[in-house]
C-alpha cells in the first residue's frame, strides 16, 4: 500500500496464497504475522523470510532489515 504499490491480498488471506504455490518467498517485518506462516509455508517450498528479529518464528529464515543497507538486504532477499 506504501507509495500506491496495490496489496495482493488481506492478512486473512496469506495462507490461501502460500497454499496455492504460486509464492516463491514472503517476507515479513513484525506486524501483522500469524506465527503458523513459517511451518506452513516450508509444507509448499516457500520461503518465509522474517526482516525483523520480533518476527522469528520456526521455520523463519531471519535477513535483519537496516534502513542504511536496505538496497543490499533487498537484493540478497532476492
Amino acid at each position: 500500500m506504501r507509495h500506491g504499490t496495490p496489496i495482493a491480498g488481506t492478512f486473512l488471506q496469506r495462507e490461501l496464497a502460500v497454499i496455492t504455490g504460486a509464492v516463491e518467498a514472503m517476507v515479513v517485518d513484525v506486524q501483522c504475522i500469524m506465527p503458523s506462516l513459517g511451518g506452513l509455508a516450508g509444507c509448499y517450498h516457500t520461503k518465509f523470510i522474517s526482516t525483523s528479529p520480533k518476527a522469528n518464528f520456526p521455520g523463519t529464515l531471519r535477513m535483519e532489515f537496516h534502513e542504511e543497507e536496505a538496497y543490499d538486504t533487498a537484493k540478497e532477499i532476492v
